[in-house]
């Protein structure tokens, strides 16, 4: 709630039928450069699309903000994840050791976009 309520226009929940699916929350990291700080998608509704929507919705946001850089991290060994943001145009540019509290490694991401 205090993302929400720190970054409203950059948090973004997707919603069936009534039912929270999904979510994006992101920031703007410095000028011209967005960060994806987190997107979940429900399990029963993987596959299906939401959370590639989900990330398009706030690459447009960040667009109309002026960014021209979107940067995310991923955990090293969350191969889905990291191929999921390689389809939508993301490519690693670096490790970040130790990241998670659980010492693994994170993958940092960028996509450039006009």
């Amino acid at each position: 709630m205090q993302f929400y309520e720190t970054y409203p226009e950059t948090f973004i929940v997707a919603e069936i039928n009534g039912f929270v699916v999904g979510y994006v929350a992101g920031f703007m990291a410095k000028e011209g450069v967005g960060r994806v700080f987190s997107l979940a998608v429900h399990p029963s509704y993987h596959n299906r699309g939401v959370g590639g929507n989900l990330l398009k919705e706030i690459i447009e946001i960040f667009r109309s903000m002026g960014v021209t850089e979107v940067v995310l991290e991923v955990r090293s060994g969350n191969i889905k994840a990291r191929r999921f943001y390689e389809r939508h145009g993301f490519h690693k540019i670096g490790i970040l050791e130790k990241y998670y509290n659980d010492a693994e490694n994170a993958c940092l991401m960028e996509l450039e976009i006009k």
